[in-house]
């Protein structure tokens, strides 16, 4: 989990655009821009969207398997009664005895 938040990081840390004169925008058109002179500066001041669509993917498909194997250790524990490996094994041997 601390090694995908410092590639979030990371990844947010490449798209950011730092210029000391300008704030960073968002990369959102609020009009449509009349010359190439403001073209030029939205392109300089606003940050690249590809990271946060990247970063807001990763934390999508982490909380989707983090959720599919919580589902895995229920379904397992309602199978079994408890969560411990070693005693589901005895269980599975004392089944194969009995048949």
């Amino acid at each position: 989990m601390i090694f995908a938040d410092s590639i979030n990081i990371f990844a947010i840390f490449i798209g950011f655009r730092y210029i000391p004169s300008l704030y960073p925008s968002p990369p959102i058109l609020s009009d449509i821009p009349t010359t190439v002179k403001d073209i030029q500066n939205f392109v300089t001041v606003s940050v690249d969207p590809l990271p946060q669509a990247l970063v807001l993917t990763a934390i999508v498909i982490g909380l989707a398997s983090s959720m599919f194997l919580i589902s895995l250790i229920l379904m397992y524990y309602r199978h079994y009664g408890t969560t411990d490996i070693h005693v589901s094994e005895e269980a599975e041997k004392y089944e194969e005895d009995i048949e």
